[in-house]
């Protein structure tokens, strides 16, 4: 706890700023029930229960496990730089601030993603990193470029 200047006790705002990763295991992943209540959970841990805001997301399905002695399979260490988004199979989501503010648009925008890769209720094979709007031009065969981000979708 922190004291103010009057001397009165309140909570020291913890949030969480730049990458954070996730993961999960194939129960959760594949569930996008389990996964909205999980997110929940991780939101709260952040330091901000209402909201994605300040921390870009990588979910990512368990990869690193080790077997012990006894065959029991538990969760491994993470190799390499944290995070360490595999790029086959990752989508990346840039979210608004105005969606990343409410975690029931985030949910809603969870659903959405699912839709547009086609394997809903499931998301099996497939990592999700969820950050602050992106700011991306594309520029297809034709070459016609698109503009993605608030000024331009």
């Amino acid at each position: 706890m922190a004291v103010d200047t009057k001397g009165t006790a309140r909570a020291t705002e913890r949030r969480a700023r730049g990458a954070v990763r996730i993961t999960l295991p194939a129960s959760v992943a594949y569930d996008p029930k389990a996964l909205k209540k999980g997110i929940a959970n991780i939101v709260e841990r952040l330091g901000c229960p209402k909201c994605f805001s300040g921390a870009d997301c990588l979910f990512t399905t368990e990869r690193e496990l080790v077997i012990d002695p006894k065959l029991a399979v538990g969760p491994g260490i993470a190799a390499g730089p944290t995070p360490d988004p595999w790029r086959e199979n990752t989508y990346t989501v840039g979210l608004s601030s105005k969606v990343r503010f409410d975690l029931d648009k985030v949910y809603k925008a969870i659903d959405k993603t699912i839709d547009i890769i086609g394997a809903h209720p499931c998301i099996s094979g497939f990592d999700f990193h969820f950050q602050d709007e992106l700011r991306t031009i594309v520029v297809n065969e034709k070459l016609e470029a698109q503009r993605f981000d608030q000024a331009g979708f």
